[in-house]
């Protein structure tokens, strides 16, 4: 079994998937969030 985590890295984790594409590659600028695979902007 997996180490059990806690709702707010769940909740993390899931914020820091794009939901164009699905990518966790992520890069924060300022107060934006880019997905570095297909470029979108995360509010």
């Amino acid at each position: 079994m997996g180490t059990p985590q806690s709702l707010q890295q769940v909740e993390g984790e899931e914020a820091r998937k794009c939901p164009e594409c699905g990518s966790k590659d992520i890069t924060r600028r300022d107060t934006e969030l880019f997905c570095n695979k297909c470029g979108l902007v995360i509010d």
